[in-house]
Parts: C-alpha cells; structure tokens; sequence
C-alpha cells in the first residue's frame, strides 16, 4: 500500500511541475526551407501509408479469389 501511495504522490508531483512544451523541433524548427517541405513530405507519406496498405490488400484479394474467367481486366 505504501508504494501505491509513493507511486501516486510521485506522479502527481511530476505532473505539478511539468512545463508544456512549445512546439517539436523537427515540425518547426525551421519556419522556411527542406526542414518544412521534408515536414510535409514526410507527414503526407505517413498519412497515404495505411490506404496503401489497405488497397494492396484489396488488389491482392481480388486476384487471388476470383474465378477464372470473371474478367479480362487484368491489374
């Protein structure tokens, strides 16, 4: 029971005293120039990833369940 005790007090003193942070140095480091543009080029890669993901398997699904013969279109 005591270490719940010391665990919550803990807790509560870290959170008491914890600053908030500003901003990440890599989003806005540099207002301008690569570090911005590599940014958003990094945060629209992340974002298409799991419709990527998700449509490869949609692809892969489809050619391997279908029954010869259903289509002439080939992917």
């Amino acid at each position: 029971m005591r270490t719940v005790r010391l665990s919550a007090a803990a807790a509560v003193a870290y959170l008491a005293v914890a600053l908030d942070a500003v901003a990440c140095p890599n989003c806005f480091g540099g207002v301008e120039g690569p570090v911005l543009r590599n940014y958003y080029i990094s945060l629209s890669f992340l974002s298409l990833l799991p419709l990527m993901i998700i449509g490869g398997i949609g692809i892969w699904a489809y050619r391997h369940f279908r029954q010869p013969g259903d289509s002439d279109l080939d992917l």
